[in-house]
């Protein structure tokens, strides 16, 4: 089909050696094909360039569309990714967070029975006087505590009263 469209030369150069032939004309491309011809010729390689247009397109499509596809694949990784990045840190910043407060927690609230404030108030307050304590140890540990506090009371009270006496 291609050759039908394209225009012939006017002239052929002579085959062979010798320059002395003499030139043949060759027919053109009006003489070959008629009117309706010629255009049903041209019509059907403007179709074959249209349609070859046309793949070209869909093939341009189909890897620009692939292409697409890719990035947002990467994009949609790297979204993932940085999603595990951020739930990572905020794990590690909520469990730093939790030892901080459970470590201000215990050195602030210790075994009460070691608090000597609140022991002291359990032993002398009358309305907890049967309340037990885990372990003896540390209420006969309290009681000596309070006892030695009190004795230097009880020793000026007893000079107080000597000093009186006399």
């Amino acid at each position: 089909m291609d050759d039908i469209l394209k225009l012939p030369s006017f002239a052929e150069k002579p085959k062979g050696k010798g320059n002395g032939r003499a030139k043949h004309t060759v027919l053109t491309l009006s003489c070959v094909l008629s009117g309706d011809g010629f255009r049903a010729a041209l019509k059907s390689k403007i179709d074959e360039k249209e349609e070859e247009f046309t793949k070209l397109q869909k093939k341009m499509d189909r890897e620009e569309n692939r292409r697409k596809r890719e990035e947002e694949k990467a994009a949609a990784k790297r979204r993932r990714e940085l999603a595990k990045e951020e739930k990572r840190q905020k794990r590690q910043e909520a469990m730093k967070k939790q030892k901080e407060l459970k470590e201000s927690l215990s050195e602030r609230f210790t075994n009460p029975e070691e608090n000597f404030s609140g022991a002291a108030s359990t032993l002398l307050d009358p309305r907890f006087k049967r309340v037990p304590f885990s372990d003896s140890a540390i209420r006969v540990r309290h009681e000596e505590k309070i006892i030695n506090m009190m004795r230097p009371l009880f020793v000026a009270d007893d000079n107080t009263l000597n000093t009186e006496d006399e």
